[in-house]
């Protein structure tokens, strides 16, 4: 099976997001799918993703250059994928822009990933982009042939529902092999580090919540992956803690070991932001991954079924963190003294990217067949 990838997301630079999608590339390739990721527009030319290619180039956050940006790059789209001839689209929830939708029935039919409510999401980045999308959108979703939703609740919510498409339910999953290498390097005595992997302007992240968590124990730190010293003041209007470090965007080399070398990783905080109440983090999957115990802040598609000692939920509420400091100096203090390796095992019998992924391709590969049977 040939796969186009496609996305929207900014892949010039490290984050979760350019990690989940490389980790997905290189377990298709490895099970003998050729696949091709194109970018309709990131902030710089070069991606760190393999098998990619990103259309255009737009730095600018306004909302109306970001949308010429793609626009420009879909015909290039109609080009690159009659060359490439895939059998099967798989993207990443998109933005439509005029000829989008014709470009990608005439090269396959597309299944869709969704991984938040667009409708509630671009609310909190741009007014004009929340009202050109709720005019547009239906044109996007009605025509994909299929969609896999990364928790229960998406594949529920009346945004995506109403349209009755075939959906596989898959939280995200995290190649645990690629960490099993990397040592904990979290010292043993002194202040409990804990370590949050997060992105500006994303206010479900609840950065304020973690600083009111700093300064609620102030003999701890904290350190945020994703934001440099400058966009942390902006975000917390220059009142950040004393013992609250930003270290700014790492590969994911450099970022498993800033995460090995805390006690506790920290998951998002606000999903109620969004208007959702489930998610499948991949930060929290990093952390697992690398031995870490976790603290949720709202419910967790592969996790809230388990009763892990190193597993702390919170409730998705605007008082998660400042009605439960308590609880989580317990947390805190419980669980570094957990043998990291349990959590390590835990997390590749859980959240192994290899099982979650043949079980998408496996899906992909009836709706391709479902759709060759329609046209015949």
């Amino acid at each position: 099976m040939k796969i186009a990838y496609l996305t929207h997301e900014d892949i010039s630079r490290p984050s979760g997001v350019t990690n989940k999608m490389n980790g997905q590339i290189t377990q298709w390739k490895e099970i003998g799918m050729q696949t091709k990721l194109f970018s309709l527009k990131s902030s710089k030319p070069d991606s760190p993703v393999a098998e990619s290619e990103i259309l255009s180039v737009c730095t600018s956050k306004k909302f109306s250059r970001k949308y010429l940006a793609m626009a420009r790059s879909v015909t290039q789209l109609h080009k690159k994928l009659a060359l490439f001839q895939p059998d099967i689209i798989y993207t990443r929830a998109l933005l439509y822009v005029p000829n989008l939708i014709s470009t990608l029935k005439r090269a396959a039919p597309y299944v869709v990933e969704i991984n938040s409510n667009d409708v509630a999401e671009l609310k909190t980045f741009s007014r004009a982009g929340h009202w050109y999308n709720l005019l547009t959108r239906d044109l996007f979703f009605k025509n994909a042939a299929a969609f896999v939703c990364v928790s229960r609740e998406l594949s529920l919510i009346e945004p995506f529902a109403k349209y009755g498409k075939p959906t596989l339910v898959i939280g995200n999953g995290i190649d645990t092999q690629k960490y099993k290498n990397i040592p904990s390097t979290a010292p043993e005595e002194g202040s409990c580090r804990f370590v949050f992997i997060g992105t500006p302007g994303q206010s479900w992240h609840g950065i304020d919540k973690i600083a009111f968590l700093a300064s609620a124990l102030p003999n701890e730190h904290f350190t945020i992956i994703g934001l440099t010293t400058q966009e942390l003041e902006k975000e917390l209007n220059c009142n950040v803690p004393s013992n609250l470090e930003a270290i700014g965007y790492l590969d994911d080399q450099a970022s498993s070991e800033a995460i090995a070398s805390a006690h506790i990783g920290i998951g998002t905080l606000s999903l109620y932001a969004k208007e959702l109440e489930e998610a499948s983090a991949l930060k929290v999957r990093q952390y697992l991954a690398l031995g870490l115990p976790v603290i949720l802040g709202c419910k967790d598609t592969d996790l809230s079924s388990h009763s892990e000692p190193f597993i702390l939920e919170l409730p998705n509420t605007p008082d998660n963190i400042s009605g439960h400091i308590e609880e989580i100096k317990r947390f805190s203090i419980s669980a570094r003294g957990i043998d990291r390796t349990l959590i390590r095992d835990f997390a590749a019998r859980v959240l192994d990217t290899r099982v979650k992924e043949k079980k998408r391709l496996d899906f992909l590969q009836t709706i391709l067949s479902q759709t060759q049977k329609k046209t015949r």
